[in-house]
């Protein structure tokens, strides 16, 4: 084609308003010289609106490499979009393929205008890219009329199209928006994903706030990777997760005192003592709280501390001598000392969890009294696994103490076991759970092996085969249904039994529990007799003879 004939062929197709044909001509641009196309084009841009809109839209979307030639197209249909906005309105009443050039045109010349049509793509059978494009529009106009037909969308679409939204919701930032994505975690895991990592901005105290949002998710991977993220923040999500402690849900204040516990910010120790001052009814918000003070810098001479001493679970008269430990000091050691003078049941079971706790310094401050010493040494001789016992035996000879280790020492001979004893695998991040599973698990007569890291778990057992293995649900990178999942590579349920300890709540989804291979599911807190009775209902409590063998 010549280039006068394609000029002439445009200005005829322009009188006649003839838009088919005038694209038609444009196609065939190609075939003519770089400058004869240059001239084309330059008097194409000059024709009114109506018919210079729509053609140079065409071109753009059809022909990019003849654009690249002359850039300043774009700008002139940006121009003549900006001051006749009501023609790219009827443009986009008819979706052909240059209508993603007018969904760019609305965001460039903010032709708010058009939103309302862009809404209505949101509910159409349209492309894929087209569909981006318009999410992109709308979430970079900020178009808050849009958040409810994209929140609409977001469970129906595939991923692409559900990071777009996500990412337009974000932008337009309202409380609606925000309220909308979190109300959609759980839809599945890479949308969850996309969802935490937007509301990851710890420049913004109320992404911060949805972020803490995402702990109480149905999903354990979702649950994890929110607590990642506010664990990476630091001081910055100590507002936001202090604020969430005074919520009524157990499962949240678990989580976020978790996350306190890792970030160590001591600004956290006085909302931790304000929970702990309403009296948790849940045990494990208890647990949790004693298990981050034990970690977190705290008051000196704090005797909330010591009164976790007295708590009716195990686990969480454990952890608080942990906090004890941490914080100890003259006026602490004074009130510990009159919480054992009864000398009565409570005050054994003090000085076991002082013991089981491997508290050091506060078992030397009170080693000298009668009665704690009495029920130590048999503890520490009879009851308690070896690596406690070894730990106090050299904390006695340090201490100069030796004398008192010598009583323990004599008191274990009257118990030597004749037979190796069977494994108990337990798996969990929190070293004061794996401090109670190994005093319990000790205490059923089953050597305890326990680990901090799933990875850890799998490569001893890929070589051992114990006789139950015991895991948390929420850990870092492998989560005990991904563990168990992978233990059933190689054991059977009925070759090895899997349980599951978790909180009640977490552990709802008894389908996902059963499709992953777990045998049963144990409720935090957990003591010796619930782990004796999920031992005997799968058949696997040793039995021992008079003699004390295994039979």
């Amino acid at each position: 084609m010549e280039g006068q004939y394609a000029l002439d062929e445009i200005l005829v197709t322009h009188k006649n308003n003839d838009l088919i044909k005038a694209k038609a001509v444009i196609d065939c641009l190609a075939e003519i010289d770089l400058t004869q196309r240059k001239r084309v084009l330059f008097e194409l841009a000059k024709l009114d609106d109506v018919f210079a809109i729509p053609i140079l839209a065409y071109l753009i979307d059809k022909h990019p490499a003849l654009v690249a030639e002359t850039p300043r197209l774009k700008d002139v249909l940006l121009e003549k979009s900006a001051t006749n906005p009501g023609l790219v309105i009827k443009c986009l009443l008819e979706i052909v393929p240059e209508t993603i050039v007018f969904v760019d045109l609305v965001e460039k010349a903010n032709i708010r205008e058009a939103l309302p049509r862009l809404r209505q793509f949101l509910t159409l059978d349209i492309e894929d890219k087209l569909l981006r494009a318009t999410i992109k529009t709308l979430g970079n106009l900020k178009d808050e009329n849009a958040v409810k037909p994209l929140a609409a969308i977001i469970s129906k679409s595939n991923e692409s199209i559900q990071s777009e939204i996500v990412s337009a919701l974000g932008k337009i930032g309202s409380k609606k928006a925000l309220d909308e994505l979190s109300n959609s975690l759980g839809t599945s895991a890479n949308l969850d994903e996309k969802i935490v990592d937007l509301f990851a901005n710890p420049d913004s105290a109320q992404s911060i706030e949805y972020l803490v949002n995402s702990l109480v998710s149905a999903n354990a991977e979702t649950r994890i990777l929110g607590k990642s993220k506010l664990t990476a923040m630091g001081s910055k999500a100590i507002p936001a997760l202090v604020k969430a402690l005074e919520k009524s849900n157990p499962d949240l204040q678990i989580h976020v005192l978790n996350i306190l516990l890792e970030i160590g910010d001591k600004s956290a120790v006085k909302a931790i003592r304000q929970l702990l001052n309403t009296e948790p009814e849940n045990a494990n918000v208890r647990f949790a709280a004693f298990e981050a003070l034990a970690y977190l810098p705290s008051l000196k001479g704090d005797y909330l501390l010591a009164t976790g001493l007295t708590d009716k679970d195990d686990s969480i008269r454990l952890a608080a001598a942990k906090a004890l430990e941490k914080n100890l000091d003259r006026k602490l050691v004074t009130g510990v000392k009159n919480m054992i003078r009864s000398s009565d049941a409570e005050a054994v079971r003090i000085i076991k969890a002082i013991i089981d706790a491997e508290a050091g310094d506060l078992f030397i401050s009170l080693v000298d009294l009668p009665f704690f010493l009495r029920i130590s040494i048999d503890y520490i001789a009879l009851k308690v696994h070896a690596s406690i016992k070894a730990y106090f035996l050299n904390v006695l000879n340090d201490k100069e103490k030796s004398h008192i280790a010598d009583q323990i020492k004599k008191a274990s001979q009257r118990q030597q076991e004749k037979t190796a004893r069977p494994f108990i695998c337990a798996v969990d991040d929190s070293t004061m759970i794996l401090s109670v599973y190994r005093r319990v698990i000790n205490e059923l007569g089953f050597e305890p092996v326990l680990f901090d890291q799933p990875e850890k778990a799998l490569f001893w057992l890929a070589e051992n085969k114990p006789s139950l293995v015991l895991t948390d649900l929420n850990m870092p990178e492998i989560t005990g249904i991904e563990l168990s999942k992978r233990i059933r590579e190689q054991y059977s349920r009925s070759d090895l039994p899997i349980v599951m300890v978790t909180t009640q709540e977490e552990g709802k989804d008894d389908r996902e529990l059963s499709a992953a291979g777990i045998n049963q599911v144990l409720s935090k807190p957990f003591d010796t007799a619930m782990v004796r009775e999920a031992l005997a209902e799968l058949s696997i409590l040793p039995r021992f003879n008079s003699e004390g063998e295994q039979v």
